[in-house]
């Protein structure tokens, strides 16, 4: 409920704080997903990146971290196609447009390699849960 406040209160009162309203909807997103409700945390996460994208630059810093939380929603949900779809692009950007020594890049590489656990493909897994041990290690 406090979200779905804040939420509407951002939304009604400033709503030139477009950015304020993506995380917000990030957020809840993620409360939903570790609440258990996919359904509703995908809908959240997927409008939080529309809007996102919609109202910044296609190069803005936020989008790849919009990318990693509806990655993790797909894998949660599993759907890991969708997923991995979902983690490629947030790894694109984080290699051509952010310095790759950026930790969220190495969520990415986790997250990928959680979705290749989840269709079968442990070789894959593998090598994205070392080369995201790798990068957190560097960043230390």
């Amino acid at each position: 409920d406090c979200f779905r406040c804040a939420r509407l209160l951002i939304c009604r009162l400033l709503p030139e704080r477009m950015f304020d309203y993506c995380r917000i909807l990030g957020g809840m997103g993620s409360v939903y997903l570790y609440l258990g409700d996919s359904e509703r945390a995908l809908k959240l996460l997927r409008q939080a990146l529309a809007l996102h994208k919609k109202s910044f630059p296609e190069n803005h810093t936020e989008i790849p971290f919009h990318l990693n939380r509806l990655g993790y929603g797909y894998f949660k949900a599993k759907q890991y196609d969708h997923a991995l779809l979902i983690l490629n692009s947030a790894e694109n950007f984080f290699q051509t447009k952010m310095p790759v020594d950026h930790q969220g890049y190495a969520q990415t590489l986790h997250s990928m390699g959680l979705a290749y656990h989840g269709i079968g493909d442990d070789k894959k897994a593998l090598i994205c849960f070392q080369e995201a041990l790798r990068q957190r290690h560097s960043l230390l």
